[in-house]
């Protein structure tokens, strides 16, 4: 996706819904800090699916259990909007939404399923129905606050909220709007997910603290502890927002999306389609690999991903791979699902504004084969004008987001 410099996007507000809280200086606290979300399943349907944790978030006030991803969606946009001081009554007729999910309302679906094994039809199904099947964030936002520019509802596994962002980039560069609201949203810690992914192998294993259950590019590592969430950005055609005043967060420089098509639950090993993805990025965000400073990796901690987006980066970056710092947060804010790269996204745009790297907490024993700068414990300082945000997905999505300091 080349950048249309006649039509420059730029990043006017953010909001955000995580398990480290939804204040984004508190977020950022904890990121700094290392602190972790990770908690223990509940004795009950969840800690008999056999997983062990989980990555919930805590006091979020919803209409129905089974709507918790849009409930999210909405306290993310409002969030967002406040930041970026829009008043979208103004501007309604061009303002577009593009808020995906992985797997929508599944709770709700699951709802469905436990009424219908009570037996006959219960009095609740049908709204059940409605929220799995009818309903979608980016619908609840564009009504909410009565937008009537595109609205796009993406779904690509856990590269959602790349391919969200992405599209209402362009949906800005081509002339469809001039502000479109983005990002994903996930609420997926129930039985059948926590059951699925247990028997795929993919979940942090029992044995020692939650906290401490998520461990990328470890020789240890066996998993990621599963998390829920929601990460919305506001972006905006950059005359637009020097029009009204703005406060301009970054640069949107663009990125790319696109398969690795080797296995529906496994990354290529050689990590040869992520790193095609990324050089197709750093082309159409006009940005040398020697320019990228901070990569918040997809990161999961699972044995085939580290190894693959570690050569990927390495492919590409090649011997300037060693002057950069990466980390993966999702030891500390869980794996959102599709949630995830929108809000690593607008963790890159944090560590982007302080020039601090958030850690990859639990990185005491690096698995060789993973041998970048992965920040390792610690956060730390350092000059940052450009950042990329990775993510992939099953079924073989991969997303690549690139941004950069605005002055």
């Amino acid at each position: 996706m080349v950048m249309n410099p006649e039509r420059a996007v730029v990043v006017t507000g953010m909001g955000l819904v995580t398990p480290l809280g939804r204040d984004q200086e508190q977020v950022w606290s904890k990121l700094i800090a290392g602190a972790s979300g990770a908690a223990l399943l509940p004795e009950g349907a969840l800690r008999d699916t056999g997983a062990s944790y989980h990555c919930p978030v805590r006091d979020m006030e919803q209409e129905h259990a089974w709507s918790r991803s849009v409930s999210f969606a909405r306290a993310a946009v409002e969030s967002a909007i406040k930041d970026s001081g829009i008043e979208l009554e103004a501007c309604a007729d061009r303002t577009g939404v593009c808020v995906g999910s992985s797997k929508g309302a599944i709770a709700a679906l699951e709802e469905i399923c436990r009424m219908r094994h009570g037996g006959g039809y219960a009095a609740g199904e049908g709204e059940a129905f409605a929220h799995f099947y009818l309903k979608s964030a980016a619908q609840e936002i564009a009504g909410l606050f009565r937008l009537r520019g595109p609205v796009s509802a993406p779904m690509a596994a856990c590269a959602t909220g790349a391919y969200a962002l992405l599209i209402g980039n362009r949906m800005i560069e081509r002339g469809e709007a001039d502000i479109v609201i983005a990002g994903g949203t996930d609420s997926c810690i129930t039985p059948l997910l926590l059951a699925g992914y247990k028997r795929m192998g993919v979940l942090a294993g029992n044995g020692g603290s939650p906290q401490e259950a998520c461990k990328p590019y470890d020789v240890r590592r066996n998993g990621f502890v599963l998390g829920e969430g929601c990460g919305i950005v506001i972006l905006e055609e950059r005359e637009h927002a020097r029009a009204r005043g703005a406060k301009i967060l970054a640069l949107f420089r663009g990125g790319a999306v696109g398969q690795d098509i080797h296995h529906a639950l496994s990354p290529d090993p050689s990590g040869e389609a992520m790193a095609e993805l990324i050089k197709i990025a750093l082309v159409a965000s006009h940005v040398g690999p020697e320019r990228i400073d901070y990569i918040n990796t997809h990161g999961t901690g699972t044995r085939l991903n580290d190894p693959a987006e570690t050569r990927a980066i390495k492919a590409v970056f090649g011997a300037a791979a060693s002057r950069l710092s990466l980390s993966s947060t999702k030891p500390m804010t869980g794996h959102l699902l599709g949630a995830a790269g929108s809000v690593e996204f607008i963790i890159s745009l944090m560590a982007l504004r302080h020039g601090v790297v958030p850690p990859t907490i639990n990185l005491r024993c690096p698995d060789p084969e993973c041998d970048l700068d992965y920040t390792p414990l610690a956060a730390k300082t350092r000059a940052i004008e450009n950042v990329m945000s990775l993510s992939s997905g099953f079924g073989g999505h991969i997303g690549v987001l690139i941004a950069g300091r605005y002055s």
